[in-house]
């Protein structure tokens, strides 16, 4: 792949907050906003426009046209032919075994990864699904949730001493590792424990290990310097360690435009906060696993491996407007995909500013990144192929919303014994 990462390393502390209102003043009397990480993808994709524009436009920014500056980096809604941005993805930087340089990104904990804490010893396992039984519904026999809305109860099945963490991250190695049934090791034989953190209880801020809140009080300050009233605020703000960052890829743009992330600094966050710019580059295997290539590899050694596979958001997803359930997958389903299990959560809201036409992004819902969803793939001929679409492989074919970082996921096979029959629902529970 010819396209190389950046990571956007902060120099001080980042404030990403949502699209929600702060807060009136409790106790202290200050304001407090909640706290928004990673930040959504309308935001990078600002930070990365911008710092695009002034590095090849400089003082140029402040007098070039609207229809200058579409033609360089795409419209407000729009991202030129081609394009596509990845991230951002909290990640550290790394020496491998051969002291090359690279780094690690890290992703939200999904929901088909339970774990075990209990007694002395730890342990990680990958979910089972139950079947979906045959609903009559208005007169006919459905067997998949996408033909009934959701309505077959199918759900996902953990072994007996696992419990599912409320919130988590884990590095994306280590995702693979864990949810990889393609591998010809057993699944989990790759889970790296340094690699992961999680929580039970939603009260704990869930972070990477490298990212640290700090609460800072401010006091908002008019365009004319003078302290606002009644403006006193709380907020989280986030602090990386040394060699840590958000890490991203801008993909199908010149080396001209491209080039421009690989160094010097840029803007991200309320207030504008400083970072500088790095290359940073991902290990090929996690970049075939990221981007869908290696499902190639996976048919080649056994196109049987692909007949169900599982679709895992790494980012937050815009949910559709139409269906409801399970029904309302928020990517491309081919016709030869059938959905037969599920395990969405819902995601925050997210909004933003439209800067170019000086007003708000109208607040949309989302799914959860870490939501789950299962495909039975029966046509082999176009098993491949619909694996790929799966996993957007193909960018000609994603939506604006995708182009722009929305709904980045990763497709993996799912052995055909981890789905259970009704039957079998009970010995589960022995």
């Amino acid at each position: 792949m010819s396209d190389r990462g950046f990571l956007v390393a902060p120099l001080n502390t980042l404030w990403l907050r949502g699209a929600t209102p702060m807060d009136a003043g409790g106790v202290t009397g200050a304001a407090s906003a909640d706290l928004m990480f990673p930040p959504t993808a309308w935001t990078w994709q600002g930070m990365i426009r911008t710092r695009v524009l002034e590095a090849l436009l400089g003082e140029r920014l402040r007098t070039a046209s609207s229809s200058e500056i579409a033609a360089m980096v795409g419209g407000p809604d729009a991202l030129p032919p081609g394009w596509r941005i990845r991230g951002p993805f909290p990640a550290v930087r790394s020496m491998d075994r051969r002291g090359r340089s690279s780094v690690m990104p890290w992703v939200p904990w999904p929901r088909c990864v339970g774990v075990s804490w209990s007694g002395p010893y730890c342990g990680a396992t990958s979910t089972r699904y139950l079947a979906p039984r045959r609903v009559e519904r208005d007169g006919l026999v459905a067997t998949s949730a996408q033909e009934v809305g959701g309505e077959t109860g199918h759900r996902a099945l953990l072994r007996p001493g696992y419990a599912m963490p409320d919130e988590g991250w884990m590095s994306l190695a280590t995702l693979m590792g864990a949810i990889d049934e393609g591998s010809r090791e057993a699944p989990g034989a790759r889970w790296r424990w340094d690699e992961v953190c999680w929580s039970t209880k939603r009260s704990d801020a869930a972070l990477p290990p490298f990212v640290h809140v700090e609460t800072r009080t401010g006091l908002e300050i008019g365009a004319d310097g003078i302290a606002e009233d009644h403006m006193l605020y709380t907020a989280p703000h986030l602090r990386f360690d040394d060699e840590a960052g958000l890490w991203g890829l801008l993909e199908g743009a010149p080396p001209d435009i491209a080039g421009t992330l690989q160094g010097g600094v840029a803007h991200l966050g309320r207030k504008a906060r400083v970072a500088t710019l790095h290359t940073a580059d991902v290990p090929d295997d996690l970049m075939d696993f990221l981007t869908g290539a290696r499902l190639r590899r996976v048919a080649e050694e056994s196109l049987q491996a692909l007949e169900y596979v599982r679709v895992v958001l790494l980012t937050p997803a815009l949910v559709p407007t139409e269906g409801h359930g399970a029904s309302a997958v928020p990517f491309e389903v081919p016709e030869g995909a059938k959905l037969i299990a599920h395990q969405a959560s819902p995601g925050p809201f997210v909004g933003g500013t439209n800067w170019a036409a000086r007003s708000s992004r109208p607040l949309q819902s989302t799914f959860a990144a870490g939501s789950v969803w299962v495909f039975h793939l029966a046509n082999p001929e176009t098993r491949l192929d619909d694996a790929k679409r799966l996993a957007g492989a193909d960018t000609s074919r994603l939506t604006v919303a995708e182009r722009f970082g929305f709904a980045q996921r990763v497709v993996t096979p799912l052995a055909a014994d981890m789905i259970l029959k009704n039957s079998e629902e009970e010995e589960t529970k022995a």
